[in-house]
């Protein structure tokens, strides 16, 4: 909520706080800290500071995968901030691949569409914009029709689109 108010510092106090506490009672290499770590990175990831976040996120995706195993949500949500931190170095193939390798559970289908949005995003800014907005738009009708009531996937996946189409109608694709 802090982070959504625009107030990312707090929210990363918070976060350290959290983690701190957690840390304390369950020790440092504890998944559940490693959770921690991971959505420190992302908010990291988000603010554009794409290095201090490296260390979060591969913690975190260390931690998850050795505590609740790899088909675990935590795990899965910790390899795609991986993805998308190789996405904002420039390779969006982690993404797709990501994306793609999900097993079709539909209890994993919110963290397959993010997955999707961030790699058609990834397409919209690293040259083809033309791509990666058919795609969110693609995206965008399959969530109106599963999740009719909206949420902050869908806020977000049309953020994205209609970002990704200004640089189409600029001429970038």
């Amino acid at each position: 909520a802090q982070q959504a108010a625009g107030e990312a510092d707090a929210a990363l106090a918070t976060l350290a706080e959290a983690r701190k506490v957690r840390a304390a009672r369950l020790g440092a290499s504890h998944a559940a800290v490693g959770d921690l770590d991971r959505r420190m990175g992302q908010m990291l990831l988000d603010a554009g500071q794409v290095e201090a976040a490296r260390p979060w996120l591969e913690r975190g995706a260390q931690l998850t995968r050795l505590g609740y195993g790899a088909d675990d949500p935590r795990t899965l949500h910790s390899q795609l901030a991986m993805a998308r931190l190789a996405a904002r170095e420039g390779d969006g193939a982690p993404l797709a691949r990501f994306a793609d390798g999900l097993p079709e559970a539909p209890s994993l289908a919110p963290i397959r569409w993010e997955a999707q949005a961030f790699a058609a995003q990834a397409s919209c800014l690293d040259g083809d914009p033309a791509t990666g907005a058919r795609q969110l738009r693609l995206l965008e009708e399959q969530l109106r029709q599963s999740r009719p009531e909206g949420g902050s996937l869908v806020r977000e996946v049309a953020r994205l689109a209609s970002a990704c189409g200004m640089t189409v109608a600029r001429g970038g694709g």
